[in-house]
C-alpha cells in the first residue's frame, strides 16, 4: 500500500490525495466528508476507531509526505501504521459514530462476505 500512496502522490495534480482501501466496502461519503473537512490541518488526516485503531488506508495524504515516503520505501519500512510516526497526523475519532465498526470493516474473501450476508456466488459456480 505504501508504494501505491507514493505513486498516487507522484502523479497527482493536487496537493492532497484521498486514499481508500478497496477492501473496505462500507466506507462512505460521511467518513470522507469528515476527513476532507480537516484536510488542511495536517500532512495526514486519518480516522481512528475502537481502541485507538488508525486507518492509514482510509486517509488524506499531502504531497509534503512524498520525500519521507520515498525514504521509508528505500529502507524497507513498508508498514503504513508505523510510517505515520514520520508525519504530522491529525486523528479524526469515529468511536462515537454509529456504524463506525462497519465503515472500517476489512473484507478480503468470499467467506468474509458470506459471514456478513453479502456473498453472491457467480452464475454457474
Amino acid at each position: 500500500p505504501m508504494s501505491g500512496i507514493h505513486s498516487a502522490l507522484v502523479h497527482s495534480t493536487t496537493d492532497k490525495i484521498l486514499v481508500a482501501g478497496c477492501d473496505m466496502p462500507f466506507i462512505n461519503r460521511a467518513v470522507f466528508s469528515q476527513l476532507i473537512a480537516k484536510a488542511d490541518e495536517a500532512e495526514v488526516v486519518v480516522p481512528v476507531h475502537g481502541k485507538n485503531e488508525r486507518e492509514p488506508l482510509c486517509a488524506i495524504y499531502s504531497r509534503s509526505c512524498l520525500a519521507r515516503l520515498e525514504d521509508l520505501l528505500k529502507n524497507g519500512k513498508w508498514k503504513m501504521k508505523e510510517a505515520l510516526a514520520h508525519f504530522q497526523v491529525l486523528e479524526i475519532p469515529f468511536n462515537d459514530k454509529e456504524n463506525y465498526e462497519k465503515y472500517f470493516m476489512n473484507i478480503n474473501t468470499p467467506r468474509e462476505l458470506e459471514a456478513i450476508g453479502l456473498y453472491q456466488p457467480a452464475y454457474g459456480s
